[in-house]
């Protein structure tokens, strides 16, 4: 039945036009000139005050910057963990860059690299991040949000990739279990040139665009967070 949740939405995204269900109110950049809407400023003083788009893109950048410097060396190293507002901000930004680019698997890869190295540092298997980030797709039905952001073009590479990728994600972990039985393979599996580490460097640039832009994910989305979200 999960899986039927997220793949149901195949057919439908590529039949939609580009569009949006956002209402976000307007902010204050940090140069005092009004924000456009879907902007944030990211300068703000004051930490009680930052809104759930601010301090989710913090824990999310310093959640990304420590696995990125795992991956780029040997692999081994806890991986500071990554819940409330900060998980769902992950969720939140797969959300927005599908809906532009119509894949975007080095955050799936980003998220359940992080899971395979607790695993692997824990001795246990599991993948409580990943589905952490699942849970959250689906309480703020994200998938139903999708099929009104995306472009035809970019519906039909989001439902190629939903229907012969995806599946290993959302199952994932038998996906962990096989990534550490493949011990040749986890052998050459972390370094600075590798695909693990290119994935969380993609990652850790899009967060990065993401301030440069000034672009509040939840408001260029249309999300709004509930106040047990916001924790």
């Amino acid at each position: 039945m999960f899986r039927g949740v997220l793949w149901g939405f195949f057919v439908a995204a590529v039949v939609v036009s580009l569009g949006s269900t956002s209402h976000a109110e307007s902010a204050s950049s940090d140069d005092g000139r009004p924000a456009l809407t879907g902007e944030v400023a990211y300068s703000e003083p004051d930490t009680k005050n930052k809104t759930p788009s601010l301090v989710g893109y913090d824990n999310a950048v310093a959640w990304a910057n420590a696995l990125s410097k795992i991956v780029s060396s040997d692999g081994k190293g806890a991986v500071p963990e990554l819940e409330g507002v900060g998980s769902t901000y992950l969720s939140v930004l797969y959300l927005h860059c599908v809906s532009r680019a119509g894949t975007c698997p080095f955050i799936l890869d980003s998220i359940l690299e992080a899971d395979v190295i607790a695993s692997r540092e824990s001795g246990s298997r599991r993948c409580p991040l990943m589905k952490s980030f699942w849970k959250n797709w689906l309480a703020l039905q994200l998938e139903e949000r999708g099929k009104f952001l995306v472009s035809v073009a970019t519906g039909l590479q989001m439902a190629a990739f939903n229907s012969n990728e995806r599946p290993r994600y959302v199952d994932c972990k038998p996906t962990v279990e096989a990534i550490l039985d493949d011990k040749e393979s986890l052998a050459t599996r972390y370094g600075p040139e590798t695909s693990t580490s290119k994935s969380v460097t993609q990652l850790v640039a899009l967060l990065k665009e993401v301030k440069e832009g000034r672009i509040d994910i939840f408001a260029s989305t249309g999300v709004k967070l509930s106040h047990g979200d916001k924790q």
